[in-house]
């Protein structure tokens, strides 16, 4: 009678008569187990290296059989103190790997760093952002005489409502100080543009009458022009002063009759 004999690796009985045929050659399965088994020595050999990380967080299973590491559990497991076979008492092992803090899938670990700073702004940027605080007055045009006047007649012009105007940025050790200084007014009067003085105003002859405008009358305004500069304080200052294009603010446009003044000549 043939002994009641099982394969090893397969598990199928063979008799006597095939103790020397019956073979195995490792097939796909096999090597996908040992491979597996050879990344678990590796994670192990990882974590008993660093036993804070063993602890850090929950770990990644593999399958049921395998998994990448091992770490000490509180319970029975599959060989304890008692015996050989079989769950004692004492500490037993589970299949686990736990995950290092501050890392991403794949291991790789993350510095969040030192966060940038935000640029500051150079001091010709402080001084154009105080220049947008900066409203310039708008000038109010007056003539004598009032409303109207005549062709040949001398007709003054001036205008108030303008005076020096500052504002002030404050960034980085920087306090840059914008000041607006009115130059002079150019006018436009309906039949032609006249430029007078700022602050003392000027004279003009008108040389036609209105006549022929809409309504029968000029409109005329007033456009004043600005100097401006700027002065910076402090020691992040570079550099300590410095200069701005021109501004410009234009009056209400007002209506104004310009006529003319008939004689009566008799013979």
């Amino acid at each position: 009678m043939e002994p009641n004999v099982r394969c090893p690796h397969c598990g199928r009985r063979k008799g006597s008569t095939m103790n020397r045929s019956h073979r195995h050659t490792p097939n796909s399965s096999s090597r996908t187990l040992a491979a597996a088994g050879a990344l678990v020595l590796s994670a192990c050999a990882a974590v008993a290296l660093d036993p804070a990380a063993a602890q850090a967080a929950p770990c990644i299973q593999i399958d049921k059989r395998h998994s990448n590491c091992w770490s000490s559990g509180g319970g029975g497991g599959r060989q304890g103190g008692g015996g050989n076979s079989g769950g004692g008492g004492g500490g037993g092992w589970t299949h686990t790997i736990p995950a290092l803090r501050g890392s991403q899938p794949g291991g790789t670990t993350v510095d969040p760093g030192t966060p940038p700073q935000p640029r500051q702004p150079t001091t010709t940027e402080l001084a154009d952002s105080a220049l947008t605080g900066l409203a310039l007055p708008l000038p109010v045009v007056h003539t004598a005489p009032r409303g109207k006047t005549y062709v040949g007649v001398t007709t003054k012009l001036w205008v108030t409502g303008l005076t020096t105007m500052q504002a002030t940025a404050n960034a980085a050790g920087q306090a840059v100080t914008i000041s607006a200084t009115p130059l002079y007014v150019s006018w436009n009067l309906g039949e032609t543009t006249h430029r007078c003085d700022s602050g003392k105003g000027c004279q003009y002859t008108y040389k036609r009458s209105s006549v022929g405008q809409p309504d029968g009358r000029y409109m005329i305004s007033a456009t004043a022009y600005w100097s401006i500069t700027w002065t910076c304080t402090g020691p992040g200052c570079d550099p300590q002063s410095g200069a701005l294009p021109n501004g410009e603010s234009t009056s209400v446009p007002r209506a104004f009759t310009v006529g003319e003044i008939q004689s009566n000549t008799r013979g």
